[in-house]
């Protein structure tokens, strides 16, 4: 996963990061283009669980979530057509 700069697009490396529970991260980054410079904090959440963990811990709450029906690469109805 790349995370860019808002300011001026170019890649942001991840400098620091710390748990602050099981579930949330804060994460400090720095822009790659010195021009810029750019320094923040963003943070990482586990929202849902698409599939559940086969191992679970008691301690950790996370929704069961759902994921988002995408079709498949052959499914679209231009290619269909097309045979």
């Amino acid at each position: 996963m790349k995370i860019r700069c808002p300011h001026c697009q170019a890649v942001a490396a991840i400098r620091t990061s710390r748990p602050w529970t099981p579930v949330f991260r804060e994460i400090r980054l720095q822009c790659t283009d010195v021009d810029c410079g750019a320094t923040y904090v963003a943070s990482l959440t586990i929202d849902r669980m698409l599939v559940s963990s086969q191992k679970p811990n008691p301690r950790v709450r996370i929704p069961q979530g759902y994921a988002v029906p995408r079709p498949a690469n052959d499914d679209t109805q231009q290619e269909a057509a097309a045979l």
